[in-house]
């Protein structure tokens, strides 16, 4: 059976890996969407490593996308299962609906795919398209953006979605776990960077705050920061908190297993992050001390719900949620 994937991270770029090893699959073409060069060439890095190969790479305007999209659809017609790597996403959703695959799955895109369940069958969204986008997307493209309904959700998350339409398989991560080989145990504090400044959900000042409390509870900590954080404000926490700003050329997880290291202690919010480290690394070996920080957030971009349901997630995962 032909695959084609379309993927917009390195987290579902390590889920679609996982996907298709569990899967025996073979035959498959892989579509990226990016919007920035950074993005991308950690998107491309991660798939060298993981071995895997991308047959297509859309970037640029979030509205010429689409005229990319429409023409890549005309040409990618033959396939029988169709993976995408955001539930929410809307690039992910007008190829879905443009195709017309029936057999669709979802890749894990982290603290997103536990959101799936408040919006199934539900005409509300998650992040509202403007006007202009819909008429565009409706009358010349003849596409509606709304959620798929049928599909298999492929996810490390434990929490299912009450529904005989969706099939759930388990995401265990096997193929990541069996490169961990002769790895190295670090005593060393590595903290998940989250770009709250740069999306708007916190100041900088809170977002400073909230990681001195932090910085004086270890000896040393090593910031691994999201992609989506910038330089500027990077410089900043490196100088402010004399931490050590570790940027990587893929994903978090696969940092750890390309550098061969078993991190002992995990800090973060609200990062997915802390749940698949420690579900890849944690044993009855190795005793990981992951921890999640509870904070407020002073930006509207997310309800408190929402919010709240990340910290739930967190704590269902056997993680425990520290107040500061």
């Amino acid at each position: 059976m032909s695959s084609l994937a379309i993927i917009s991270s390195p987290l579902q770029l390590l889920s679609f890996k996982e996907y298709i090893m569990s899967n025996k699959i073979n035959d498959y073409d892989l579509i990226v969407i990016t919007y920035i060069k950074k993005e991308e060439n950690q998107i491309l890095n991660t798939a060298k490593i993981l071995e895997l190969d991308v047959s297509k790479i859309i970037n640029g305007n979030r509205f010429l996308q689409y005229f990319k999209l429409s023409k890549l659809c005309n040409s990618y017609l033959n396939y029988q299962r169709l993976l995408i790597g955001n539930f929410f996403s809307d690039p992910h959703l007008f190829c879905y609906h443009k195709l017309k695959i029936d057999n669709l799955t979802v890749l894990d895109d982290g603290m997103s795919t536990t959101l799936i369940k408040d919006y199934y069958k539900k005409d509300d969204r998650i992040i509202k398209s403007g006007l202009l986008k819909r008429l565009m997307l409706l009358y010349y493209f003849k596409v509606e953006l709304s959620y798929p309904i049928e599909f298999e959700l492929f996810t490390f998350m434990r929490n299912k979605i009450n529904s005989e339409l969706i099939r759930h398989s388990y995401n265990n991560f096997t193929y990541i776990k069996s490169r961990i080989k002769n790895f190295k145990i670090v005593d060393q504090a590595y903290f998940i960077g989250q770009p709250f400044v740069e999306l708007n959900i916190m100041s900088k000042d809170l977002y400073i705050k909230y990681l001195t409390t932090i910085r004086n509870k270890y000896r040393s900590i090593v910031y691994i920061p999201s992609r989506k954080e910038n330089d500027q404000n990077l410089e900043y926490i490196q100088k402010k908190l004399n931490f050590k700003i570790q940027r990587t050329t893929s994903n978090i997880e696969v940092f750890f297993i390309v550098n061969k290291l078993i991190p002992k202690h995990i800090l973060g919010f609200t990062s997915s992050a802390l749940i698949t480290l420690k579900n890849i690394f944690y044993s009855q070996s190795i005793n990981m001390d992951v921890k999640s920080f509870k904070v407020n957030f002073d930006g509207n971009r997310f309800s408190d719900d929402i919010i709240s349901n990340y910290y739930n997630r967190i704590q269902e995962s056997g993680i425990k949620i520290h107040n500061i």
